[in-house]
């Protein structure tokens, strides 16, 4: 098991692994013998109390969390789907069964995503094209095209600090940036 303490608001560049056999888990870095010879360097400790305090925080608020991020991401969707009806999810739509926190949107009435992208960036959205495991890249999502995916597609992602007046102006500001891409 691996965690990103950012992941879960816990500051950056610190995370964890558990391991039940560490006997088979070779060193990361070689050099002092810190973790029982598995990592040469002295730890970051307040990133290590950082990562606990996040963890523990997110672990007693999940339930609330998660009921917050369901609402929004319907809220999203539903703005999104009103003023772009040719819009579409990819992915699970059931929320008991998808990510509460991503939504993932085919535009099939666009034909460049990095414009799309460049518009929301000016309006400063911050979003991803493509799917999470091609983040970075300039090649098409090799998740997307196995769906049969060849039009733009933005995934969004929310926090539990997102609001509904922030996932509002999202919509808003998509609609406009849509509206001035298609013509």
């Amino acid at each position: 098991c691996v965690g990103s303490a950012h992941k879960f608001h816990g500051p950056k560049g610190v995370g964890l692994v558990y391991v039940k056999a560490p006997a088979q888990l070779p060193p990361l870095l070689r050099g002092g013998g810190q973790e029982r010879g598995l990592r040469g360097g002295t730890e970051n400790v307040a990133g290590i109390v950082g990562l606990g305090a996040a963890l523990e925080e997110a672990c007693s608020l999940q339930k609330t969390h998660h009921l917050h991020l369901q609402a929004l991401k319907a809220q999203l969707w539903q703005g999104i789907h009103a003023q772009l009806p040719a819009c579409c999810v990819h992915g699970v739509q059931d929320p008991a069964r998808t990510l509460c926190h991503v939504l993932s949107v085919g535009f099939p009435q666009l034909t460049d995503q990095a414009m799309l992208l460049v518009g929301l960036d000016a309006a400063g959205i911050a979003v991803s094209g493509g799917s999470a495991c091609t983040s970075g890249s300039t090649l098409p999502s090799h998740v997307l095209a196995a769906l049969g995916v060849t039009h733009p597609v933005v995934r969004f992602s929310l926090s539990r600090y997102t609001t509904q007046a922030e996932v509002a102006h999202v919509v808003g500001q998509l609609g406009r940036v849509v509206d001035q891409l298609i013509g």
